[in-house]
């Protein structure tokens, strides 16, 4: 009984190893065909061969852009007409501007990164029709890694699939509205420092707006 049980096994094991076998030659690609990089991507718009990504919805940028300059706008204004001494003015005026102009470039500096994207596995296309989830051993921690049966290869540690780009991305966060594209491993940087510096606009802009207006009730009015 024991030897029939072990022979099934053997036999059940090298099944499975022939059946991988002949799904890589039918599936491998030659390697003079070259795929073009927006047929080995999802929705993301491709410019410059690569070097620019940007989500599908790259426009939100500008919605974005416009969302932050409305009350930088009004507060530079409000300053202006200040009766203040010309060097506060200025020093206010300066902080504001140069936070913008970071937040400016950040925000599209983010919007045009490659957040991290996994190009399609084409190789690998015919274990779409398996339920198929593999173990890898990484520094002595057994990992599942699961086939994402859209890019065609086993997704890594922290890798998920996002639904609007269609692409998987490794270290993915989220998928920001305001940059139109996925937060991931290569833009996440960028992204921290956008919200802190888009908190600390904001925060500026408030602070100094209530107490101007307290100041000029209190002490002009009154």
């Amino acid at each position: 009984m024991k030897n029939d049980k072990t022979n099934k096994r053997k036999d059940s094991f090298q099944k499975d190893i022939s059946e991988r076998k002949s799904i890589n030659e039918e599936s491998k690609i030659s390697d003079d065909v070259e795929i073009p990089i927006n047929q080995r991507i999802g929705n993301n718009k491709v410019i410059c061969k690569g070097k620019i990504i940007m989500g599908e919805k790259y426009h939100r940028m500008l919605f974005g852009i416009i969302v932050v300059l409305i009350p930088v706008l009004i507060f530079i204004i409000a300053i202006l007409r200040l009766d203040s001494s010309l060097s506060l003015k200025l020093i206010f005026l300066l902080i504001t501007i140069f936070i913008y102009i970071s937040i400016l470039i950040l925000l599209i500096k983010g919007g045009t990164t490659d957040p991290g994207i996994l190009e399609r596995n084409y190789e690998l296309i015919s274990y779409s029709n398996k339920k198929m989830r593999i173990k890898v051993n990484k520094n002595g921690y057994i990992l599942k890694l699961n086939y994402c049966y859209t890019c065609y290869h086993f997704r890594p540690p922290r890798t998920s699939h996002c639904a609007e780009c269609d692409n998987c991305v490794e270290n993915f966060d989220h998928h920001c509205f305001w940059m139109g594209t996925c937060v991931g491993k290569r833009n996440y940087r960028i992204f921290v420092i956008l919200l802190f510096l888009s908190n600390f606009l904001f925060v500026f802009i408030l602070f100094f707006s209530v107490f101007f207006f307290i100041f000029f009730f209190l002490f002009i009015l009154g």
